[in-house]
């Protein structure tokens, strides 16, 4: 793990002087072969004892020397893109784990600031570059070191012996040191000598030039006049995002997100998939922006295996070569908009139109649509699915108002509906204002669908009230404006989950949902080919597919999405908890039935009590036999302990199970206790969630898996990368809630309620 300081000319010494004397700065792992001239020692005239003693002067004199040439890089972009590669600057803060841009200057690469410059677990990262990892303030620092004062949170916390709590700005300080005019972020609270700033929202030395990284974020108005308001990339036809930084400053290539942004910069390379990062063209692309899958095979960086599979960190190779083979997960591909092929735009769904040559909208240009969306050509789309100038003129019957940022048909005006101002919509022709709906109607009645409560509902005769929906309806509306619920059976029947003219085909593309169309006789549920839709309901092409048991298909393609899920690289049958509509949740037939819950429409396993934690009112939480803690707004089983993170005062925070730290209520990790898993984590033998007893489950173990869902994963806040991995920590966690038991005897009991809850991400499937 040695690394090598580019800090002596002869190359022999370069390789002499190990990292035991340059902890701070770590310098480039080839720098053996590359020793850059900062200290002359000439070998020949020396002996052994002389060069041992000039290492450690020389190892001293660069430390210095280092930390001053960072600084003289005085922004961002001079830090990132253009400082000496052989200097290992980095643009981190001052103090760990501060947020605020201004806090920000360029430094030698060490320990404190590791993780601003490279991903993964910061802990394994810290340990791995033999620095000191301080896991009660979630700090790194050089070996032998205290964390600095400022990282502690709270008065309790701040070490008296070399630290001083000053209340007035509630933080912990060196002691002697005196707190900056920026340090205090209240208009009430700004000392002597100091005046408020209104658009940084602190208080600045009064009459000295407040810096531009104070406003980088400001709009281009608030940009001072010392200051410059950079673009960032080419913008839109209506925006234009930028930064507000010093005249000879640049937007540093790492600020810039998207590919278009970053090669519009001249000084800027794009690295595509699955680096995903815009970087200096004058500069290499460090290991530390490295994924897992490129750092690996790469012969100058070396991968460090993290706390689980999906926090591994890339870091400068320490020999000549590192090549590793790499076998954890891989970067999920960045979305991309499917082809235009060239087809008709109505035979794209929402989600794979091509545009601009098509146009989607949610609300099919007056069609029935889902939530997916239609696809249509502009020139036959309705003037109201537009909400850009640009698109709204090209249609030769559509016009736009600046005023009212509004399309609509320029041969009947502006729809009263779509004025928001109650001058505008009185002085428009047959508009009518309603002060207590705050909004502007046709005509002089008010739209059934714009009347809130239902005794003004039900005065209208031409109006109905569906309680269920808590919604007024226009009486002589469509049948698809109708829920299933409020559906009239005198003129529409529910078909496909769907209320419809009587005697009327549904047409699959307003089947929105894919267990109603995989029902129907002549439709089926196809993906899409996005990322952020599912798919969306089309008529067979022949004979429709022959529904197949769950887990007969091989594939994620053809698992079927009306009754199935994909995880763990097959396909399963659906529980209940991932169920979203009423029809389908009553027709389950897997593995337990499931019970539609008409009031939180929710579907939920039948003969088993929802989790409290999910009832958010004192109504529901009532008549679901749970226990509302008014003071705490928090729904629980009758009897059990509210999550620590509920107390919010080092009074009301309740020991030994908790404890106030880091200026919150948490539960306190000295409880705990480690523990031997011996299980395979794959729902067999002991994890059975079939032997988990049912009335064991309800009365014992639900309750404490609900506490534990909040207590424990808290616990994992900074380390939990990916879903479904249970950190050491946070299995004691489970541990200490579920006593007097243990895990091991509720372990069919956890695994029952981790697949309920959301069986493909649940760090509760433990190898118990």
């Amino acid at each position: 793990t040695t690394k090598w300081p580019k800090v002596l000319n002869d190359a022999f010494a370069c390789q002499l002087l190990p990292q035991t004397y340059n902890k701070r700065y770590f310098l480039p792992a080839n720098s053996q072969k590359t020793c850059h001239k900062r200290v002359s020692v000439t070998l020949s005239v020396l002996n052994m004892a002389k060069v041992s003693f000039m290492f450690v002067v020389a190892a001293a004199t660069v430390a210095v020397t280092l930390a001053a040439q960072c600084a003289d890089y005085n922004n961002e972009d001079m830090c990132v893109d253009k400082s000496d590669d052989t200097l290992s600057c980095v643009w981190a803060p001052k103090l760990q784990g501060e947020s605020d841009d201004a806090a920000f200057s360029c430094q030698p690469k060490g320990c404190d600031t590791l993780s601003y410059e490279s991903q993964g677990d910061l802990s394994t990262l810290c340990k791995a570059e033999g620095c000191d990892w301080h896991d009660d303030l979630y700090v790194c620092t050089n070996s032998g070191e205290n964390p600095p004062c400022e990282v502690y949170y709270d008065q309790t916390s701040c070490p008296s012996d070399r630290c001083q709590y000053i209340d007035s700005i509630y933080k912990c300080y060196e002691k002697g040191q005196t707190p900056e005019c920026y340090d205090y972020t209240d208009e009430n609270s700004c000392p002597t000598g100091c005046s408020w700033d209104s658009t940084i929202y602190k208080c600045w030395k009064t009459g000295e030039q407040i810096p531009c990284i104070e406003y980088k974020y400001a709009m281009e108005d608030e940009c001072p006049d010392h200051c410059d308001y950079k673009t960032e990339g080419p913008g839109t036809e209506y925006f234009q995002d930028g930064m507000c930084l010093e005249k000879d400053e640049n937007i540093a290539c790492i600020e810039l997100y998207d590919k278009e942004e970053c090669e519009s910069e001249d000084y800027c390379q794009y690295y595509a998939y699955p680096i995903s990062t815009c970087w200096s063209k004058s500069k290499p692309l460090p290991c530390e922006k490295k994924p897992g899958e490129v750092c690996a095979p790469d012969k100058d960086c070396k991968y460090i295996e993290g706390i689980d599979e999906y926090s591994g960190s890339c870091v400068d190779c320490p020999t000549d070569s590192c090549v590793q083979t790499y076998n954890g997960p891989t970067e999920e591909p960045p979305y991309t908009d499917p082809p235009d092929t060239g087809k008709n735009c109505s035979e794209y769904s929402g989600f794979t139109c091509p545009e601009p040559r098509c146009i989607s909208s949610d609300n099919g240009g007056g069609l029935s649509g889902c939530s997916v969306g239609v696809c249509m050509d502009p020139s036959e789309a309705s003037c109201n699915v537009f909400y850009d100038q640009a698109p709204c003129v090209k249609n030769s019957k559509c016009s736009w108002d600046e005023t009212n940022y509004v399309c609509y048909e320029t041969d009947k005006g502006i729809p009263c509906e779509d004025l928001y101002d109650q001058s505008a919509c009185q002085s428009a022709n047959g508009c009518t204002w309603s002060s207590d709906a705050y909004l502007c109607y046709s005509g002089t009645t008010l739209p059934c669908g714009q009347n809130y409560e239902q005794d003004t509902c039900e005065k209208d005769s031409n109006c109905l009230w569906v309680a269920d929906d808590y919604e007024c309806y226009d009486k002589n509306a469509p049948c698809a404006q109708f829920s299933v619920n409020s559906c009239p059976t005198d003129k529409c029947d529910v078909v496909a989950g769907l209320c419809w003219e009587k005697d009327k085909a549904v047409p699959c593309s307003a089947i929105c949902d894919a267990y109603s169309c995989d029902k129907s006789d002549s439709c089926y549920y196809k993906s899409d080919g996005s990322d952020f839709a599912e798919g969306y309901c089309t008529e067979c092409e022949g004979d429709c597919p022959v529904a197949k048991n769950c887990s007969e298909y091989t594939d994620e393609d053809s698992c079927p999405m009306s009754k199935c899920e994909w995880y763990d690289d097959k396909c399963n049958n659906k529980v209940c908890a991932e169920i979203y509509e009423q029809s389908e949740c009553q027709a389950h037939t897997g593995r337990h039935s499931c019970k539609w819950d008409s009031e939180e429409f929710r579907c939920y396993l039948a003969g088993y009590p929802q989790p409290c934690n999910i009832m958010y009112d004192e109504d529901s939480c009532t008549k679901n036999g749970c226990e509302w803690d008014s003071q705490d707004y928090y729904c629980k089983a009758s009897g059990a302990d509210v999550p620590c993170n509920f107390f919010y005062t080092t009074e009301e925070c309740p020991t030994p199970r908790c404890k106030f730290a880091d200026d919150y209520c948490q539960v306190d990790t000295t409880n705990f206790q480690p523990i031997d898993l011996p299980g395979k984590g794959d729902g067999t033998g002991n994890e059975d969630e079939d032997k988990c007893d049912a009335t064991t489950y309800k009365s014992t173990y639900l309750p404490k898996l609900v506490l534990a869902e909040q207590e424990c994963y808290d616990q994992g806040r900074h380390r939990r990368q990916g879903g479904g991995t249970a950190t050491n920590e946070m299995i004691e966690c489970l541990a200490y809630v579920l006593k007097p038991a243990t895990i091991a005897e509720a372990c069919s009991c956890i695994w029952f309620y981790a697949t309920e809850i959301d069986p493909e991400d649940h760090w509760m499937r433990i190898k118990c």
